[in-house]
């Protein structure tokens, strides 16, 4: 009877006692498990980061590698116009 009666008590401990449940320490796994899953969404939004980041940058590259694409060639690499003159002095 004196077992059956502490049995009851402690079961019955929580709901007649909510603070006393309140107290009790964590549990590491779950607080493991709330860990993990804050470090697996942080690694998940950086991964996301970072792809769109690689992709701005292609886009930026390939962009800059159209706009040198259309650029006249540099001047000492121009076909000349017309004949060149001597540069011997007195002559016209």
């Amino acid at each position: 009877m004196k077992k059956l009666a502490l049995t009851l008590l402690l079961f019955a401990a929580p709901a007649v006692f909510p603070a006393a449940a309140q107290t009790l320490p964590p549990d590491p796994a779950i607080q493991r498990a709330l860990t993990d899953a804050q470090v697996q969404q942080t690694l998940q939004q950086t991964q996301q980061n970072n792809a769109q980041l690689n992709f701005e940058l292609q886009q930026q590259q390939l962009r800059q590698q159209q706009q040198f694409n259309t650029m006249p060639p540099p001047a000492y690499q121009q076909p000349a116009y017309g004949t060149p003159r001597p540069l011997t002095p007195g002559q016209p």
